[in-house]
């Protein structure tokens, strides 16, 4: 038998439309896939950059030798603070301990056993304040505590509690010696910068070392 195909005169172009549109097609379907490709990648990038970044700002605001906030750390957490109670007018606190006759313990003893009195008091600061509590290690051997929406004569019946509690601690060579330290508080009144707030504390820390 012959078979006679009618060819139309739009069929042609009907293929080609076709094979066009296929192609298109496929090649969005590639270049989605190659996209997504590329932002997974760049998200992984983005998190580990993320995280690199983190570890290196914990690195910056954490003292290498007691795990307590920086200094500079917690100037910037204090600045922030007292922005807040300065327009919640809400109370503010600092507390600043520091280990008395640290620089004859270093020099009499050994810097090992002062670093042991900084681990070991560090330690009990953190545990005995609540852990939202911010806790630095200050300077050499002072420690700054800060604390938001609380008044100064709140804390006063603590400073006992503290030097009690630092007096009692097991340092290295604790059978041949007692550990005590000086307290003092001050509380932020609007006004003051950051500095005289610290300055004012520190103060009356070393006032009570020379009573």
């Amino acid at each position: 038998y012959k078979y006679n195909f009618i060819v139309l005169p739009w069929t042609g172009k009907a293929s080609l439309l076709l094979t066009y549109i296929l192609g298109v097609a496929v090649a969005a379907a590639v270049l989605s896939f190659l996209i997504k490709i590329v932002l997974g990648i760049y998200q992984d990038e983005l998190k580990e950059l993320s995280e690199l970044e983190k570890a290196h700002d914990k690195i910056n605001s954490t003292d290498p030798l007691t795990s307590l906030s920086t200094p500079e750390y917690a100037k910037d957490y204090l600045k922030k603070e007292m922005k807040i109670s300065w327009e919640t007018k809400s109370p503010l606190t600092v507390m600043m301990i520091s280990i008395k006759d640290f620089g004859n313990i270093n020099t009499k003893l050994g810097f090992h056993i002062g670093d042991d009195i900084l681990i070991k008091t560090a330690d009990y600061l953190r545990s005995y304040f609540p852990e939202d509590t911010l806790v630095s290690r200050f300077t050499g051997r002072k420690f700054l505590v800060i604390f938001p929406n609380t008044a100064s004569f709140a804390l006063q019946s603590r400073i006992n509690e503290i030097k009690t509690g630092i007096s009692k601690l097991d340092f290295d060579g604790s059978d041949n010696f007692t550990v005590s330290a000086d307290i003092a508080v001050s509380q932020y009144t609007l006004g003051m910068s950051c500095d005289e707030l610290i300055d004012d504390v520190t103060e009356k820390v070393v006032k009570g070392a020379l009573s």
